[in-house]
């Protein structure tokens, strides 16, 4: 019984940490990817209407002629507030905000105007392209729940900070993993749970453990 008690423990630990949903990468011939590889993962639903979502480009293909991703986006629903928890130098070396990214020539900025809803962040000078894989964990609140698709933008800038480009704008599916997510590999079919429905799962092992437990000594 005790081995059947770590067994449900750890395959709970498992589900608590592990991306929850994740998107099948976008790129690099979309529309706007620009040579780039984007992917979107929500990693867990710290508490209600909070979503920990991590959005990953891979710039080793980008053919843009840029020299930075300067600005960052991703709409999972309508945000109300975000933080970062991490990004390319440390979240510290980003602007995080509720709002949209624009267009203009003068810089794909945050300017809290164009398409609200959004969780957006800014830099600068701490992403280079083309370079490899950068990623970006965001807390993002969010007032009515997922949406699906989700969105994800970004603006690439040359060395004086202008726009290069076009401002990257995908729509991109969170779904549930059909293998490891941790691997790197695509997501499933089928339509998008709310992260509490793997709190309730988690809820039912813990109580089909504890059931047995008593059952076993009688």
């Amino acid at each position: 019984m005790k081995k059947f008690i770590t067994g449900a423990g750890a395959l709970l630990l498992v589900l608590v940490l592990a991306p929850t949903l994740k998107a099948d990468p976008i790129g690099p011939d979309c529309g706007t990817c620009q040579g780039s590889i984007y992917t979107l993962e929500l990693l867990g639903n710290p508490s209600t209407n909070v979503y920990d979502v991590r959005l990953e480009i891979d710039t080793t293909g980008y053919s843009g002629g840029g020299s930075f991703i300067h600005s960052v986006a991703v709409k999972i629903g309508d945000a109300t507030a975000v933080s970062l928890l991490d990004a390319p130098g440390g979240a510290g070396a980003w602007v995080a905000s509720v709002s949209g990214l624009n267009n203009s020539d003068q810089g794909a900025n945050c300017d809290g105007n164009s398409s609200p809803g959004f969780a957006c962040a800014q830099d600068g000078i701490t992403a280079p392209v083309p370079d490899g894989t950068y990623a970006w964990i965001f807390e993002i609140t969010v007032s009515n729940g997922l949406i699906d698709p989700a969105t994800i933008k970004a603006g690439y800038v040359d060395g004086n900070g202008n726009k290069v480009g076009d401002l990257v704008s995908e729509n991109i599916t969170l779904q549930p993993c059909s293998h490891d997510c941790n691997g790197g590999g695509g997501g499933g079919g089928g339509s998008v749970p709310e992260p509490g429905s793997l709190t309730l799962l988690g809820s039912g092992m813990i109580g089909m453990a504890s059931f047995l437990k008593r059952r076993l000594k009688k």
